[in-house]
């Protein structure tokens, strides 16, 4: 992973993994990052960025989430294939954040077999 352009900004309103989570999501939608490329570990990106580990993991927290990366258990974290994305346009939900309760978020990314699974458990089948 090319990580030498990423730029964190310490003293911004953005706190620092959402800039590390916009930076690897830009990389992996501009084809920048393909897929099952593998990514540094928390602990040697949050060495070379010198960050926390925690900020490192939660950014990969929320790229597991929407489905941009995944982690295999001792093997470490990988590009997903982006096949299974789907956009769900979100632009009428505001974050309740009071600091930032004007911002809007346009897009959130899901895994289509995640919806598939949260709907299945909500009609009680597995």
């Amino acid at each position: 992973m090319d990580i030498i352009g990423i730029n964190l900004r310490q003293n911004s309103e953005i706190p620092l993994y959402i800039q590390l989570y916009d930076f690897i999501k830009s990389q992996i939608q501009n084809g920048n990052l393909k897929s099952n490329s593998k990514l540094p570990s928390k602990r040697k990106l949050s060495k070379y960025l010198d960050i926390s580990q925690n900020t490192v993991e939660a950014a990969y927290g929320q790229l597991i989430t929407e489905g941009y990366i995944t982690s295999i258990p001792k093997k470490g974290y990988y590009v997903s294939e982006l096949q299974g994305i789907i956009k769900i346009n979100t632009s009428n939900i505001t974050n309740s954040n009071k600091k930032s309760a004007k911002k809007k978020y346009k897009y959130e990314f899901f895994q289509v077999e995640w919806i598939l699974k949260v709907f299945l458990i909500q009609r009680g089948e597995k």
